[in-house]
């Protein structure tokens, strides 16, 4: 028989410990193909990379069998080998299968070493090869957001309200920029002739009391309720702009200054009635969508 024992002066290693002597030894190349691209000159030889070992198959038998009897005939011994179980086939565990990866992206990574000149380009080809073949992914962790809670205020068991006017200012001024009603719109009432909302917006409501020179009047003749005609002059309402023209904010501008004529001229049972229609009108569902169908009901009202 050989003896097992390795040879006076030889460093006896590992397969794990050869398998990082090589990872080693591609470090160190890597930092010598580096400084030769940078233009150094003295710079070591690469290394050559240790031959990794295969691994020796794990042989399966019998805890039975028993070797006391070394003089058994022929036959007791065939006898005893058909009885012991077959040896199944060595099939690479997955740790030898990400070693033998391993070896071959070293292998792969000490050609690229010595198949390249001068270029960057292959130094970073090396590191993604290197990575690659030994990077196990990281799996983040996932936090649960913290919603904070909110607590409402309280003072013997009454909550505490955040808008008190006890803690308000009251105002002494007023933005207000309306003129009122102008008594050529009550003419108009007065005479029993249509009002359209289009001459009590903002900007005819404007004209009427900075730019009176500007207006133009026609000549009627009231006769309501078989009563003695009478002429006057009212506002011709043609040279403003149609009731049908009108936007959503002009609208709603008219109908507080008619409101207010109401309020004014009116019963309060005429007022209530059409604050009633335009409050139905106002709060419409869908408002905007349905603008010109409003628009045109309110004109025919």
């Amino acid at each position: 028989m050989t003896s097992s024992n390795p040879p006076a002066g030889r460093i006896t290693r590992t397969h794990d410990q050869i398998i990082t002597k090589n990872m080693a030894i591609v470090a160190r190349n890597n930092i010598h193909l580096t400084h030769r691209n940078k233009g150094k000159t003295k710079v070591n030889n690469d290394e050559p990379l240790i031959t990794v070992p295969p691994i020796p198959p794990v042989i399966f038998t019998n805890p039975n069998t028993t070797n006391t009897n070394t003089s058994l005939s022929s036959s007791s011994t065939s006898a005893s080998t058909a009885m012991q179980p077959m040896v199944p086939p060595s099939t690479p565990s997955p740790t030898n299968m990400n070693i033998n990866a391993m070896i071959l992206a070293l292998a792969k990574i000490h050609a690229t070493i010595f198949s390249t000149t001068s270029s960057s380009s292959s130094t970073t080809t090396t590191s993604t090869s290197l990575s690659s073949s030994i990077t196990t992914p990281v799996i983040p962790s996932i936090t649960t957001p913290v919603i904070p809670s909110i607590t409402v205020p309280t003072s013997n068991n009454v909550p505490i309200l955040l808008f008190d006017i006890n803690n308000e200012c009251t105002s002494s001024t007023s933005i207000s920029d309306t003129y009122g009603i102008h008594t050529y719109i009550v003419e108009l009432a007065r005479c029993h002739q249509h009002i359209p909302l289009s001459i009590l917006t903002m900007k005819v409501m404007t004209c009427l009391f900075l730019e009176p020179s500007t207006l133009k009047f026609v000549t009627h003749y009231t006769s309501h309720c078989n009563s003695t005609p009478m002429k006057c002059h009212i506002l011709n309402v043609s040279q403003f702009p149609t009731e049908s023209s009108i936007s959503i904010g002009e609208w709603h501008k008219a109908w507080a200054c008619f409101l207010k004529l109401l309020t004014d001229y009116a019963s309060p049972e005429i007022h209530d009635q059409w604050a009633r229609y335009h409050k139905d009108l106002r709060e419409h569902a869908d408002f905007e969508e349905h603008w010109p169908a409003i628009l045109a009901f309110d004109m025919a009202q």
